[in-house]
């Protein structure tokens, strides 16, 4: 993973997974973490794509939250509260959404990369929250490419751009009805 190859609002998204991994007691950052990272991020493509997909990413989030909160906790003096490692799970995600970059000829890994990654390789706790809101690949495609179009990511801070366009474009109509060993550093 070549984190340089990451957008600003992807490292914020691993960086804020960090955090949420500390908070919970956690000692490896998973999926969870970085899933709800990127759902809580503010003016949160991924909550907005599946917002244009027709679930509600409110409940998504706090079943997101809720898979995290399950996670066993590390306390005591063994524990070094501000090192965590990435999940070999985590590590796939992370590489898959380097090849969803490539795949879609972008020069950065953004969010919605991100996204694909988990979906791609997710561990057992996001599979479950997948299925329960009925979240698809070919559907999150079809929102994420009612918002880009044919653009490209070719900056390391294109979601903005997306985000905005999200929000002045109605529902796709399709959807309608209704550890490895890396220390993430901060």
């Amino acid at each position: 993973m070549d984190i340089r190859k990451f957008t600003q609002r992807s490292v914020e998204a691993i960086q804020g997974a960090q955090s949420i991994a500390i908070e919970h007691n956690n000692q490896q950052v998973d999926e969870e973490h970085l899933l709800l990272a990127l759902l809580t991020q503010e003016d949160s493509l991924i909550a907005s794509l599946l917002t244009r997909m027709g679930k509600d990413a409110d409940a998504f989030t706090e079943a997101v939250r809720a898979a995290v909160e399950r996670r066993p906790q590390v306390t005591g003096s063994g524990r070094e509260a501000d090192r965590v490692y990435i999940t070999p799970e985590l590590d796939r995600a992370l590489n898959a959404a380097e090849k969803q970059a490539q795949h879609m000829k972008d020069e950065y890994v953004s969010v919605e990369h991100v996204f694909l990654g988990i979906m791609d390789a997710p561990n057992e706790a996001i599979k479950a929250v997948f299925k329960q809101f009925a979240v698809e690949r070919n559907a999150f495609l079809a929102a994420l490419n009612d918002i880009r179009g044919g653009a490209r990511v070719t900056s390391d801070s294109p979601e903005g751009r997306f985000v905005s366009a999200s929000t002045h474009m109605p529902p796709s109509t399709s959807q309608r009805p209704c550890a490895t060993r890396f220390l993430i550093s901060a």
